[in-house]
């Protein structure tokens, strides 16, 4: 199998250059027709068109857009509202790491007369901007077009900008779960029985790990009964499901706690030292905070090992 060609492509809107990314587009694709824009980012879903490509056959194509970030929300609410509206069968959100930035990717299908049409989608978070890749091919020439639209999704990138992770973590021994963690500086920490949280109150972030028995019940299906949970006494509470840092999680958002719009999600981490028990992972946050604090405890997660004394 020949090995595609890709070409460089640098977009710098001038209007924007907080916009400004790096793509490589198959070298026989011919660059897709921008017209000029006038966006409205008061609208949610909007986003500004900043380039793209398409190929001469089969309705191949790839699209860069870009906003700034979402104060209503966080990433993963303006994906899911974005692909929930777009018409599409779609399959899960799930989390990718782009160019060290936070992204997600899911993948959807339209049935036409015909023929179907696979649409991929990418979300990056990065310098206070929300970037969108969305790609589309025929479903029968998958097999081709599927690595032209890999290569161009692995080749985005994102030059001289901030790192969104600005928070400090030291190692802590957390004995009521049985772990060593990274742990937020700054950040109030308390243990008690098998609860441990880390808050910061100031930006009204906390973050909540607990031990809890399986009760003979898989990640999968404690994650069901928290939802049914929800949607029986808060029905007006909007859930969704994703996996997140490899950890099945529950999205809460509609959701108020002390008079204050928040967002929740709630992930689930087998327990290393005990099969029948599990360390929920509750994260609560104001919309605009909460892509920060699942940023804090994917670090705090992803660092947790058994703690082993000597």
């Amino acid at each position: 199998m020949t090995t595609p060609e890709f070409t460089p492509i640098v977009i710098t809107p001038s209007d924007n250059p907080s916009f400004t990314c790096i793509y490589s587009k198959p070298a026989d694709w011919a660059d897709g027709d921008i017209p000029p824009q006038a966006t409205d980012f008061s609208d949610p879903q909007a986003f500004q068109t900043l380039g793209g490509c398409q190929s001469d056959y089969g309705y191949g194509a790839f699209v860069i857009g870009a906003r700034p970030e979402w104060t209503e929300g966080s990433m993963f609410d303006f994906a899911e509202r974005m692909i929930g509206g777009s018409g599409l069968e779609m399959g899960p959100l799930f989390d990718h790491d782009v160019d060290g930035h936070r992204a997600l990717r899911a993948e959807g299908r339209q049935e036409f007369e015909d023929a179907a049409l696979i649409t991929r989608f990418q979300f990056v978070w990065a310098n206070g901007c929300y970037f969108v890749n969305v790609g589309t091919m025929p479903e029968e020439l998958a097999s081709h077009f599927a690595p032209l639209l890999d290569g161009m999704f692995a080749s985005f990138s994102l030059p001289n900008v901030e790192q969104p992770m600005t928070e400090l973590f030291l190692p802590l021994e957390v004995d009521a779960l049985g772990m060593e963690m990274k742990t937020p500086a700054g950040w109030m920490l308390s243990q008690e029985g098998q609860f441990f949280t880390a808050s910061d109150e100031a930006r009204g972030m906390t973050i909540e790990m607990h031990k809890r028995a399986s009760e003979g019940l898989g990640i999968v299906e404690i994650a069901d009964a928290l939802r049914q949970r929800y949607q029986t006494h808060e029905p007006s509470v909007e859930t969704f499901r994703m996996r997140l840092a490899d950890l099945e999680c529950l999205a809460l958002r509609n959701i108020e706690r002390g008079g204050q719009p928040v967002m929740m999600a709630f992930l689930f981490k087998a327990d290393s030292d005990c099969s029948d028990t599990v360390i929920e992972i509750c994260v609560t946050a104001p919309p605009e905070g909460m892509t920060l604090a699942m940023n804090v405890m994917e670090e705090m997660a992803g660092s947790m090992r058994p703690l082993v004394r000597a």
